[in-house]
């Protein structure tokens, strides 16, 4: 299914120039509820305005990701998010603080005029390690006394862990990793302003010797856009998923964007891997359940073959880009990876109960 979720999570984000960390506009916070009757787990991330993060329904825990800000309704968060189901509905939450409670109502579809389901949720106690979130962005002209310039634009939001536990010192080691920084083990507010000025300071370089006349020609030839988010996706005593979104645009018909996962044990700070996760049995197995998962995802009988679908082959293989969650694990394929652009991002996920009883690694199943 195309992911809306995933487009318009930085989309929707409101720039800021500065570095925020433990401030009012600049938070990560989980929470515990309901929709209607059913226990939902949410995980918010608040950039100034701008709003983004993750639910899912506890008995499932297949996560989905939503966006929105706290301008669009005085006084209260809008989110938009994919619909689970994977049909063209976009879900919305309309919610509002008290405290440290959630209240609101959800609708399956956000033009529908009817009347939503009602949210309650209550703040989490943290977990270790506990978070907090770093954000910076700002944007330069390529030729400031040029009226029609190209302009760059920076932005980095990620959670950043707190203390020195091993979980939080293989943490930042990744996040730093994946921010391609060095390793990073104290405050990285200052590290992410550097490199947004160094990002600039290589911008106006790179170009320095275009004529204005090409600039002015072909101005979206120049200009360069990149953001990164690392957020939160599912939080326990023994599984932690961070996210990372990368969306840029270098020029051309349009740009791209990716998802990639840390995804590590909290109680030791070991990063997990699919053979910690699957026995010989399931990785076996893996293959044929997420051909399954596909095929009822896009509708597509047991005898149509994949590429009516969308994808490129007729066959979907497991890749090393997944992440974890309570009740099961999430495979996504970025664009061009097996389909199309116009697919978007493809995500799979297959419960563990769908493993069988010998799928799961012994240690992993405990």
């Amino acid at each position: 299914m195309v992911n809306f979720r995933y487009v318009t999570v930085l989309v929707l984000l409101v720039f800021n120039a500065g570095v925020g960390i433990g401030q009012d506009s600049y938070w990560y916070k989980s929470f515990s509820g309901t929709i209607d009757k059913y226990p939902v787990t949410l995980y918010l991330h608040k950039a100034d305005h701008g709003i983004s993060g993750y639910y899912y329904y506890n008995k499932i825990q297949q996560p989905f990701g939503f966006s929105g800000d706290d301008t669009t309704i005085a006084g209260k968060i809008r989110l938009l998010s994919s619909s689970p189901d994977g049909n063209s509905d976009i879900e919305s939450f309309t919610l509002s603080f008290q405290g440290d409670s959630l209240t609101g109502e959800w609708k399956k579809s956000y033009t529908s005029a009817a009347e939503g389901l009602p949210v309650k949720a209550k703040i989490n106690p943290a977990l270790t390690p506990s978070f907090e979130l770093v954000f910076t962005s700002g944007s330069e002209k390529l030729r400031p006394k040029l009226a029609e310039s190209p302009t760059a634009s920076y932005q980095t939001s990620t959670v950043w862990p707190k203390g020195n536990s091993i979980a939080a010192t293989t943490l930042k080691k990744m996040i730093s990793e994946d921010l391609g920084l060095k390793n990073i083990q104290s405050d990285i507010g200052p590290v992410l302003l550097a490199d947004k000025k160094k990002f600039f300071a290589d911008y106006v370089s790179e170009n320095k010797n275009e004529p204005d006349s090409e600039l002015v020609r072909f101005p979206s030839g120049y200009t360069l856009d990149v953001s990164n988010s690392i957020s939160v996706l599912y939080h326990s005593p023994t599984i932690l998923t961070l996210t990372h979104f990368l969306m840029s645009y270098t020029g051309g018909a349009h740009g791209n964007y990716s998802t990639t996962y840390i995804c590590i044990n909290p109680a030791t700070g070991k990063p997990y891997t699919l053979s910690m996760i699957l026995s010989a049995a399931g990785q076996e197995k893996l293959n044929t359940l997420l051909e399954r998962k596909f095929r009822k995802d896009f509708k597509l009988s047991d005898k149509d073959p994949l590429t009516e679908g969308g994808l490129f082959d007729d066959k979907i293989e497991a890749n090393t880009n997944f992440c974890l969650t309570g009740a099961g694990i999430l495979f996504t394929y970025n664009p061009y990876e097996i389909g199309p652009y116009a697919m978007g991002q493809i995500d799979v996920f297959i419960p563990y109960s769908e493993f069988g009883p010998s799928g799961l690694n012994p240690s992993f199943k405990k």
